[in-house]
């Protein structure tokens, strides 16, 4: 059989006619704009007539679908009846060509499709990184444009290459059946197919043209084939029930508890990762929990890296949430509930605390454990867990002894701590050391103690307003009566000369863990600095409380011995959410610190900030344990970084791992951007497209259709659009012209980002950082 060669799209769908046992493409006709010239509105109609009532014509110029270019969207398609005026409607997509027409320029004729269930694109490799995965984008609403216009959410499905499937299971098997069997016809992997399924079930081939994949990888195929089976049996063993640990099986997210997608990223770099689990996930974060009463899980890492995807082990995370003498027969069962609740309902996973963990007393306890007996909980079962979480959360709150205050006193003594450090130590790797030994036992411990007792001042806060003892107004208010660090740092703005500013703020940067993200004291500091000082929100008067108000507390607190008056109450929700802001604050001036110091030392040995990002920080600790050369030790880490993060790029898994089905296919939530390429930028946003130049900034579109091809005329830094996918036109055109993008971020987060000044993008690592 010989080999299929692409051709306009037209062409290569009339080669492939017939050929297919896979898919049926629809009866074509094909006019060149010479021929087109030549023909009256009657001979047109007369020679189409044989299509049916209801045509398409579709663009076919020969500037689109080729290996150098897709050109998606950038041409016209016109729906035309037996009312409509064909020479008008041809004409138009034929003008569309603009400077790329000429005589031999064609469009492609095709009756309408009717009937359609499901309409969408496939990708048979995922264009920025060249990961073996096909990605399914469909949608189910009849229509058939949504996919690919970018106009609303779609289904986004990741189905690995080599995964095996039975038949029947999903909709889109026939689909990747089809995409087999073009890939053989064409002899490539690197495939963009558009497809149809009517209610009849019948596969439509409507468009296949070379996918333009942008992939630097080294790593072989069999590398990721032997990595997705180590991290299946890794997820295996440490879901498998064990005597050591409550609940029968485990699941992982990327948001629970320490939530590292939003702190370090989807795909961090293994500089970035490895501190977060020193630091935060591999034992300080267990200590914390015990420390405040929860259960002693300290030989629990609570972060497992799927060859470099990082997710917490959900399962550990609610065993930590568990008061301490708790009985085991309660324990098993609330972390089986626990455990089927995500499940049933994984849009929580990023607020567990909130919506599915029992993890402290609040005064809406009653209605919330109410909730747990309709599962199966007894009185007795309950009212024992009552009892314990009102001795735990007292003795985390009460305003004389608890232990959020102590953990206040040792952010204090962490200040002094670092001028220590920096001062007597001149070894460089010696100094990094004990700042981040410093920062774990005086800042993310005490830090992950204050953040508990935030959360629980939260909880207490909403409670509150759910038992009607304050309005939704008077929280707002009390919370905008908070005095935070980054309420004086917005004053000190306003009021201190830069340097001064720099001084107490300079250690801050965006991404708190990564190397590459320029501290606000850096020669990058334009991005936070900017010389015009307006007028700066102020919070509101001090937080009152009416006397019916007053009594109402009063009486509650009473009643559900809690170790509080109404004013130290208040006083520990307020200092709660105060000091944890404060603690991460001075924190993270170690971590910078030692980030600064270690970009200084790797520049002694020649390497950059971006190659110091692919280094594990154990390096570090074995420099000072040992007498190894440490110009080795950080050759080695970063060449074997690079490789692991390469590999890193190559593996898609969900947001909620559940079973090992999920390592071989599953569906992407909806709200889940699409990262478009791997590149990182910091620019100022803008949303009114027509008032402004947009070179060099990064442009926010709501719903980003082909007619917004003409911003790709300027320099733009980038995009952000509300909706769409990885196969929509607009991430097609990122890609080819390697432009960051993020495609389909929801309404919500749209608007959020549409009031910042200044965005930070970073791919690689699927994060969004609002900088100003």
């Amino acid at each position: 059989m010989s080999n299929f060669k692409f051709e306009n799209k037209a062409l290569t769908l009339q080669s492939l006619q017939g050929k297919l046992e896979s898919a049926t493409i629809l009866p074509i006709e094909i006019i060149s704009w010479s021929h087109f010239n030549s023909m009256s509105e009657t001979e047109l109609k007369e020679k189409l007539k044989w299509l049916g009532d209801d045509l398409i014509i579709r663009s076919s110029c020969s500037a689109e679908d080729n290996h150098q270019q897709s050109n998606a969207g950038a041409f016209l398609s016109a729906f035309v009846s037996l009312e409509s005026s064909f020479k008008t409607e041809i004409e138009k997509v034929f003008l569309s060509y603009k400077d790329f027409l000429g005589d031999s320029e064609v469009v492609l004729i095709q009756p309408k499709l009717t009937d359609i269930k499901h309409c969408g694109v496939l990708f048979s490799k995922v264009a920025d990184s060249g990961a073996p995965y096909y990605i399914v984008e469909d949608d189910a609403s009849g229509e058939n444009d949504l996919v690919t216009s970018g106009k609303g959410l779609v289904d986004t499905y990741y189905i690995r290459r080599n995964a095996s499937y039975s038949d029947g299971q999903e909709f889109y098997v026939p689909i990747v059946k089809l995409a087999k069997e073009l890939e053989d016809k064409f002899k490539s992997e690197h495939l963009d197919i558009e497809y149809a399924i009517d209610k009849k079930n019948n596969i439509w081939l409507l468009q296949v043209r070379p996918l333009l994949v942008h992939s630097n990888t080294s790593i072989n195929p069999s590398k990721v084939e032997q990595a997705i089976s180590k991290a299946k049996s890794h997820f295996i063993n440490l879901s498998s029930p064990s005597p050591l640990i409550h609940g029968k099986k485990s699941i992982f997210g990327i948001m629970p508890d320490w939530n590292p997608a939003e702190i370090i990223g989807v795909r961090p770099k293994p500089l970035s990762l490895s501190l977060y689990k020193e630091l935060v996930t591999d034992s300080t974060w267990a200590y914390q929990r015990d420390n405040y009463g929860y259960k002693n899980l300290r030989s629990f890492p609570l972060l497992i890296d799927f060859f470099g995807l990082p997710y917490i082990d959900v399962r550990v995370s609610f065993n930590s949430f568990l008061p301490k003498n708790l009985p085991n027969s309660l324990c098993d069962k609330l972390v089986e509930h626990y455990i089927t609740q995500l499940e049933a309902q994984p849009n929580n996973h990023d607020k567990i605390e909130f919506e599915i963990v029992q993890s402290c007393y609040t005064f809406d306890i009653e209605d919330r454990l109410g909730e747990m007996k309709e599962a199966g909980f007894s009185r007795s079962e309950l009212s024992t867990l009552k009892e314990h979480l009102l001795s735990l959360t007292n003795q985390i709150i009460n305003p004389r002894s608890g232990l959020w205050l102590q953990d206040l006193h040792k952010i204090e003594k962490l200040k002094e701590r670092q001028k220590k450090v920096l001062q007597s130590i001149e070894s460089k790797e010696f100094k990094i050391y004990w700042l981040l030994e410093d920062c774990k036992r005086y800042g993310t411990l005490p830090f992950a103690g204050l953040a508990r007792a935030g959360f629980i001042a939260i909880q207490l806060l909403n409670s509150m307003v759910n038992k009607s003892l304050l309005t939704q107004e008077q929280v707002n208010s009390f919370l905008n009566s908070l005095k935070t660090v980054s309420g004086q740092m917005s004053e000190d703005f306003s009021k201190m000369p830069v340097k001064n500013f720099l001084n107490q703020y300079g250690h801050l940067r965006p991404g708190t863990y990564e190397i590459t993200s320029p501290r606000y004291d850096s020669e990058d500091a334009e991005y936070f600095i900017n010389s015009e000082k307006g007028i700066l929100h102020s919070n509101s008067a001090d937080f009152t409380i009416d006397d019916d108000t007053y009594v109402r507390l009063h009486e509650a607190i009473e009643e559900h011995n809690l170790s509080h008056n109404v004013d130290s109450l208040f006083h520990f929700i307020r200092s709660a959410i105060e000091g944890r802001e404060y603690a991460k604050f001075i924190f993270s001036k170690s971590l910078s610190d030692a980030l600064e110091i270690f970009a200084d030392l790797g520049a002694e040995y020649g390497y950059s900030r971006e190659s110091l990002s692919y280094a594990n920080i154990d390096i570090i600790y074995k420099s000072y344990s040992s007498a190894d050369d440490f110009s080795s030790l950080l050759a080695s880490s970063i060449k074997e970084g690079k490789l692991r993060y390469q590999l890193a790029k190559q593996l898609h898994f969900p947001p909620l791992l559940t079973s090992i089905i999920d390592f071989d296919y599953f569906k992407s939530p909806k709200l889940k951007p699409n990262f478009i390429t791997q590149r990182s930028i910091i620019a100022d946003t803008i949303c009114e497209l027509t008032k402004s130049s947009l070179t060099g900034k990064i442009v926010l579109i709501k719903s980003a259709d082909p007619g917004y091809d003409w911003i790709f005329s300027h320099r733009i830094a980038g995009f952000i659009t509300a909706y769409g996918g990885c196969n929509s036109h607009m991430a097609i055109r990122a890609n080819e012209m390697d432009i960051p993008a993020v495609i389909g971020v929801g309404e919500e987060r749209f608007n959020e980002l549409a009031k910042s000044k200044t965005i930070e993008i970073s791919c690689s690592t699927e994060q969004l950082r609002i900088i100003k």
